[in-house]
């Protein structure tokens, strides 16, 4: 694999393409990408799937290894930060499957500016067939805004249609998470206010008690007297 850093960097950035028209002597496969998101919005602390797709049309297999070649090679548009102490966009979680991704921080350039970038790495893939990376996703706490990113494959390097080698994507932003509303503790004033509505709330049941003892009273003295007179 070519590890010359300013060729990566400028790859990463979409700055560069590894792929020309084929020479003699070296395979042939015309390869392209596709993507998948989902869902189609997210939100802070949302969650969702990538899934990276190469096809090669052939003639020839792709990724196959040999001096020079980077082998089937996705590179994400690399993330600007102005801080290396930024970070990108979403993070990737554990459970990648159907490809090796790496992420790493490359700056500053020359206008100190830092750049996150994501490399998809596939193994070779025979011609007329396909190879799916699924990359789980989960986005951070804080709001944000949507943002366009693009992913560019470097494939080998004999691909006779170029126009095919790059996709691109915006995530789009949905409604932010409504964090649940903590209910304040009582502090003293509250804890009064209480304290005195539950005292004037059995101060009423007390009094309203009293009156029906009285007039239970009252009901029944009335009921002897009126005995008393009917037996005379």
């Amino acid at each position: 694999m070519n590890q010359n850093p300013a060729v990566i960097f400028a790859l990463l950035l979409g700055l560069y393409s590894h792929g020309r028209p084929a020479s003699a002597g070296l395979p042939v496969a015309d390869v392209s990408v596709s993507v998948v998101v989902a869902p189609d919005a997210f939100g802070p602390l949302s969650t969702g799937v990538i899934e990276l797709t190469l096809h090669n049309d052939g003639p020839d297999p792709a990724g196959a290894v040999y001096p020079g070649s980077l082998g089937n090679l996705i590179a994400q548009r690399a993330f600007l930060l102005t801080q290396p102490s930024q970070r990108a966009p979403y993070q990737v979680l554990p459970g990648v499957t159907g490809c090796n991704i790496f992420g790493q921080l490359v700056g500053p350039n020359i206008n100190m500016m830092w750049g996150y970038i994501w490399t998809y790495h596939y193994p070779p893939i025979p011609a007329g067939e396909s190879r799916t990376c699924r990359i789980p996703i989960q986005f951070p706490e804080q709001p944000f805004e949507s943002f366009d990113t693009s992913w560019r494959i470097s494939t080998n390097p004999e691909d006779p249609d170029l126009t095919n080698n790059v996709v691109n994507y915006r995530f789009v932003a949905g409604v932010p998470l409504q964090p649940a509303r903590r209910v304040p503790a009582f502090g003293f004033w509250a804890k009064s206010i209480t304290a005195l509505g539950l005292f004037a709330l059995a101060a009423r049941v007390l009094k309203r008690r009293d009156h029906v003892r009285t007039a239970l009273r009252v009901a029944g003295a009335t009921g002897q007297r009126k005995s008393s007179e009917e037996w005379r």
